[in-house]
């Protein structure tokens, strides 16, 4: 009410631009005001005005399963796990702030600015997913020629910009990535193992977390001592993103030629795959095939599964394709065509077919 009085509300990034101007004034400006007021005379009763929310908020609280739920006593514990929620909602959301931005400038000065802890530890994550998003662009590109000094500076400084990143649980796959891509195949197996033991959480925003996974995350890490960012190690959970850029797997230059804004991928198969790869690599016979059972099961999972992701189906693919098993692959293509999630039509699966028949052929 006192910014429609006073004609002036501050826009939340930039104080001195005004949101009202030319929009609120004369008659506007009074009709407002008469709304506000009487919403302020309603108190408590005004959350059931509008048509936004159906049920309205004021009659959703009326509701007696509801009112149970909030008189219900809240633990410590409880209090801490709701807490972590809503840091896991934040750093998804910041993550897709931030992802595409080429300078760091703005990131930093909000580091600078925050307060809390909750504050400073999404600044700072907003940080690094842009120090991520320029290591995988500085990354050499083998088919352009310059010299072994230039192409080995290259290559440290993208590792040591994505080294900050990895302290944020899964995305420390982007590191292992940088390993394999390097011909560090141990490490990069060490980085994927770690990654599959995480008790991780849902990967999108429209999924919800079981009550049994929540139960678990107080268990083990509510009440015990632990900071955020020592939870943020071992729960955080997100989609691998790739630009068709020399940072990004060959093997996904279908997905890339056809997905022009870049491919996602669940966390848990990337993590897995990528396990497949360096044992293929490394002449492992035998952790490639304990490898390929565990893709196999990761197809079932509740949350990452390929019922969600069709990349999943995909990924299983290029791994019977390596492996010079072309019916299977076909098999594996065939699902991955055949599940419609999201953005299931810039899916290529249906060329992969085609080009391992007239291979065959």
């Amino acid at each position: 009410m006192t910014w429609v009085k006073s004609g002036y509300c501050p826009n939340y990034f930039v104080i001195s631009n005004n949101m009202f101007k030319k929009k609120v004034y004369g008659q506007n400006q009074r009709k407002l005001l008469r709304i506000l007021d009487q919403c302020h005379q309603l108190k408590w009763m005004c959350l059931s005005v509008g048509t936004c929310f159906n049920p309205s908020i004021m009659e959703y609280l009326s509701y007696s399963g509801v009112q149970a739920e909030l008189e219900r006593p809240q633990t410590q514990q409880k209090l801490e796990h709701d807490n972590d929620m809503e840091i896991l909602d934040g750093l998804k959301w910041c993550r897709r702030l931030f992802l595409y931005r080429n300078t760091i400038i703005s990131p930093v000065a909000l580091l600078l600015k925050s307060q809390s802890e909750v504050d400073e530890l999404i600044t700072y994550y907003s940080t690094v997913c842009t120090l991520s998003t320029l290591a995988t662009g500085v990354y050499p590109d083998c088919s352009v020629p310059i010299g072994n000094k230039a192409r080995y500076k290259s290559m440290t400084k993208c590792k040591h910009w994505l080294i900050p990143g990895s302290l944020f649980g899964t995305e420390v796959l982007y590191l292992a990535t940088f390993h394999f891509k390097t011909g560090n195949y141990r490490k990069a197996i060490q980085i994927c193992n770690g990654v599959m033991l995480l008790k991780t959480f849902g990967i999108d925003d429209e999924t919800r977390v079981p009550p049994e996974r929540q139960a678990s995350h107080v268990h083990a890490y509510c009440g015990q001592g632990y900071s955020s960012i020592d939870k943020l190690k071992k729960i955080f959970t997100y989609h691998l993103f790739f630009k068709d850029n020399p940072f990004c797997l060959s093997q996904f230059q279908p997905e890339l030629s056809k997905c022009s804004r870049g491919l996602y991928i669940p966390s848990l198969p990337y993590a897995v795959f990528l396990c497949f790869l360096c044992c293929h690599e490394l002449g492992d016979i035998r952790g490639r095939e304990a490898v390929l059972r565990r893709l196999i099961m990761v197809k079932y999972d509740e949350l990452q599964g390929g019922h969600k992701h069709w990349i999943v189906h995909t990924l299983l693919g290029i791994c019977y394709e390596t492996l010079g098993d072309n019916h299977r692959a076909i098999t594996a293509y065939l699902e991955s065509y055949q599940t419609k999630t999201l953005f299931h039509e810039l899916n290529p699966a249906m060329e992969r077919i085609e080009a391992l028949r007239s291979n065959s052929g």
